[in-house]
């Protein structure tokens, strides 16, 4: 190929590429504008419902990975009792005391893991290390901006919030026929999604749920009916309708992940043995998967003093020494 030849080919080159570039953008330009549409409806809705107040009932709380089971809430901390450092969320309810998350929320520790990365990185930029303070307390209050907000721009003391989220609607935990599910509809697309995927399509002549603004007016009677359509369905039957239709994830117990494969092969059910203990047992594994250096749980926690012989010689100490510490009783190692 000559150099006329290479650069007339050169060029066909280039102009394809921008025309590829060009219908790729042109792309990714129309998937935004659909978020930015679906985000305006959104505030609109939020708009309509002028703050609705909160309700009552018991929260579940549910988290899900998106694809298998999508998150369908993000119901948080919203009380702080400072005196004690202890944080109580108020979702509900229930002869009038304040109740607890069902699980531990370790929100203080994701916070501490962000900043020593970002004070490492610092480091490596300046050569410069500094003090970090994460406090507790701090931590929660700040995944509670929202009634943060509410407080400081509409003066509301936010309450229990029970099962539903306090604007979206529906956003919140559902009954089934063999127990919970999650889901949620940001937008009403989703809303017309649901009703269809539930077999109730008329419910959108209704002037009561025809758009958002009605339906924040009749919130009650949007849970009602939406609760009646869903318990009569198992939580299996639901996830077949729902599932790639609406956010949306079953309320899972301990003894349902237990035997579902998506936990199983994502490794969240990590096998050990531990000694005079019939095994295996099952512990959680490692949420975070990393693609080049792969984290998990790769067995039990050594006994006290298990590894200090070995401990001991990788720093230089000879059999002797190891020994002679054993028999003053200076070094502990665990025995069978």
């Amino acid at each position: 190929m000559d150099a006329a030849l290479d650069a007339d080919w050169l060029d066909k080159m280039v102009d394809r590429l921008i025309k590829e570039l060009e219908k790729q953008l042109t792309a990714i330009l129309a998937d935004l504008q659909r978020l930015i549409d679906a985000e305006h409806e959104r505030l609109e809705s939020l708009a309509a419902a002028d703050v609705v107040s909160a309700g009552q009932g018991e929260v579940l709380t549910v988290g899900a990975d998106i694809g298998r089971h999508v998150s369908a809430g993000d119901t948080i901390a919203s009380v702080v009792d400072c005196d004690k450092r202890f944080v109580v969320a108020i979702f509900s309810y229930r002869q009038g005391e304040s109740m607890k998350p069902g699980t531990r929320v370790r929100i203080e520790g994701g916070s501490l893991r962000q900043g020593v990365v970002s004070a490492v990185l610092h480091a490596r930029e300046t050569g410069e290390g500094q003090f970090l303070d994460v406090a507790m307390v701090d931590a929660v209050l700040g995944v509670s901006e929202r009634i943060v907000h509410q407080y400081s721009f509409g003066h509301e003391v936010p309450g229990p919030e029970g099962n539903h989220h306090p604007f979206l609607l529906p956003f919140g935990v559902y009954p089934a026929a063999d127990g919970f599910v999650a889901l949620a509809c940001p937008s009403d697309a989703f809303f017309r999604g649901l009703v269809e995927a539930l077999g109730a399509p008329d419910v959108l002549d209704e002037p009561r749920f025809a758009t958002p603004k009605d339906r924040a007016a009749n919130r009650a009677g949007v849970i009602a009916l939406l609760s009646a359509l869903t318990a009569s369905l198992t939580k299996a039957e639901l996830h077949q309708r729902l599932g790639g239709v609406v956010p949306f994830g079953p309320v899972l117990t301990i003894a349902e992940i237990a035997e579902d494969p998506h936990f199983a092969a994502r490794g969240m059910l990590a096998p050990i043995e531990i000694d005079g203990l019939p095994g295996p047992l099952r512990v959680a594994g490692q949420p975070i998967k990393f693609a080049g250096t792969p984290a998990g749980v790769r067995g039990r926690a050594p006994n006290l003093g298990q590894d200090t012989a070995a401990v001991l010689r990788e720093h230089g100490a000879s059999a002797d020494d190891i020994a002679r510490w054993r028999a003053a009783g200076a070094i502990l190692e665990d025995t069978p």
